[in-house]
């Protein structure tokens, strides 16, 4: 069996890749099973998708394990979808945590009112004053929470990234064991022909 077809770290990459998916989602499902549930059911349709996820990931160790391209494939497809279904609620949950930080650093920013029995002079010097110390300290949290909006969003690009590439490596590597097989199945089919053409070429001689 020709196995120089095939790339010598994917089958490990696949077991781990599966082993790993497999844990995070039972993970979810045991979290999810003690989550209350809402008007929209959303934790009983993640719970249900963990469930699915969690049965692809077996059947992609299983195929791992096996050398099963047809099963490896499945998983490979799995990741891929998943890499697409899970970024739109990492989209909305940013355009989300951006809406509520706005709010934060307006909350935050410590607002000083002048004395009222200040004068006139020392009340519109107090109030200048604080307007800068407002301003000031809004944009040092805006910049903070900016700062943090944009680690969270490179974390989703990067993770969505890998698992997009690691999802596409496990395709190929699906694609090189059908291709192996192939070889394999041409070579037998040609070791099965070789005794009856053998016996054609003497029945001619004859």
């Amino acid at each position: 069996m020709d196995t120089n077809m095939v790339p010598p770290r994917c089958r490990h990459l696949t077991i781990l890749l599966s082993i790993l998916t497999l844990v995070s989602n039972l993970a979810s499902v045991f979290v999810l099973r003690y989550v209350p549930d809402d008007s929209l059911h959303l934790a009983l349709r993640i719970l249900i998708y963990s469930y699915f996820a969690a049965g692809v990931s077996l059947l992609g160790l299983i195929g791992a394990c096996k050398r099963n391209s047809a099963l490896i494939t499945v998983f490979a497809n799995h990741l891929l979808l998943d890499a697409i279904l899970c970024m739109i609620p990492r989209v909305v949950v940013m355009i989300f945590l951006s809406r509520i930080w706005e709010g934060f650093c307006v909350d935050r920013a410590s607002v000083w009112f002048p004395s009222e029995q200040s004068g006139a002079n020392d009340r519109d010097a107090t109030l200048e004053q604080m307007r800068v110390q407002y301003g000031a300290e809004q944009q040092r949290c805006m910049k903070v929470l900016w700062g943090v909006q944009a680690a969270v969003t490179v974390a989703a690009v990067v993770t969505t990234t890998a698992q997009w590439s690691l999802a596409m490596r496990i395709r190929l590597y699906a694609k090189s064991l059908t291709r192996r097989d192939a070889v394999v199945d041409g070579k037998v089919e040609e070791l099965q022909h070789e005794p009856k053409r053998e016996v054609f070429v003497e029945r001619s001689i004859i």
